[in-house]
């Protein structure tokens, strides 16, 4: 199982139907082939900054499976995670990594804008992201950042 399929199994047991109907709808909306060019990445744009208003901030619960699960496909765990902050983790993996520079303006674009939480989030995601030689600044900025969330991010 790759990671966006770990993260999807747990937000179902973790969200509720409308939740969980959200999040899908949304990201659906953003792959309608139909779409004008960028208009994909601005829907999951708005879609990552407006996730508290759909997705509850509760802890997630993983089971111990789950967790094997995660640290053989990611080499990671996301214990002590939100709800939200795996929801929008989720709809970053939605972005169409199929042009590199595309991909990277993107996300650039949201670590640019972001505020504290939504910043947290997007350090938190950099382990599933392509490209990951391209992150390397964004990880050395967190890691100097004296800004708690996004040091412990």
């Amino acid at each position: 199982m790759n990671a966006e399929e770990l993260i999807k199994k747990t937000l179902l047991s973790n969200t509720s139907p409308e939740e969980f109907l959200w999040l899908k709808n949304t990201i659906s909306s953003s792959q309608q082939n139909a779409l004008p060019a960028g208009r994909q990445e601005k829907l999951l744009q708005i879609a990552f900054v407006v996730v508290p208003r759909h997705i509850k901030k509760t802890n997630i619960v993983l089971d111990q499976e789950i967790k094997k699960q995660f640290l053989n496909a990611v080499h990671f765990v996301p214990d002590g995670w939100t709800v939200d902050k795996m929801a929008r983790v989720f709809i970053i993996l939605h972005f169409n990594s199929d042009n590199e520079v595309k991909y990277i303006n993107s996300l650039n674009t949201l670590f640019e804008t972001a505020e504290i939480n939504e910043l947290a989030v997007l350090y938190s995601s950099l382990p599933f992201l392509h490209f990951s030689k391209s992150w390397l600044p964004h990880a050395k900025e967190a890691v100097r950042s004296n800004m708690g969330l996004v040091f412990d991010a």
